[in-house]
């Protein structure tokens, strides 16, 4: 299958994981995407989500630990086993050991094989937006929708098709945002 919804598929098994079909992400943008291109890229993902019957929450989180109280809906839901979501700049990438060449990677616990945290790395998304012709809202609503896919399935879980292919063949994301 094709396109979002072919995409959206990938994420079905997670349905019966996320607490009544709804997930709450805590959302940090550290690499400072452009606030148009991020909400994109969050109505992408919700809609990938949205296939796979599970509606998404986003709570937007502060830089730095200091601004967390001028985010009140973040202070809420952090430290109650909200996931998170660290869209990250390309310095901080290179602090982080994560794949190489990838567009981002799930913490996993040491306790259970689950990861309660994701990141995405900016300066790749936008390397792959180039490359594939495509915005660099769809690319990253995408890649934010595999590492969150990871959060929900565990450790290592890819699959041959859709949105948890380890790697994306060239003109999947072109006719994902087609459809």
């Amino acid at each position: 299958m094709t396109g979002i919804l072919g995409w959206g598929l990938g994420l079905a098994l997670a349905a019966a994981t996320a607490a009544e079909g709804r997930l709450t992400v805590a959302v940090y943008n550290l690499a400072g995407v452009p606030p148009g291109a991020l909400a994109e890229a969050l109505e992408t993902a919700e809609r990938i989500f949205e296939k796979a019957g599970i509606r998404t929450e986003w709570v937007e989180c502060p830089r730095s630990p200091e601004g967390l109280r001028q985010y009140p809906k973040c202070e809420a839901v952090v430290g109650l086993g909200t996931p998170s979501l660290k869209i990250i700049s390309h310095t901080k990438a290179r602090q982080l050991s994560g794949p190489s060449g990838a567009l981002g990677f799930a913490a996993m616990s040491e306790r259970n094989g689950f990861a309660s945290q994701a990141f995405v790395f900016f300066h790749r998304v936008e390397e792959e937006a180039a490359a594939g012709n495509s915005y660099v809202s769809v690319v990253l609503g995408h890649a934010m929708a595999h590492e969150l896919g990871h959060l929900l399935l565990g450790a290592g879980h890819h699959s041959r098709t859709g949105i948890m292919r380890e790697t994306w063949l060239a003109g999947d994301l072109r006719r994902a945002e087609r459809e």
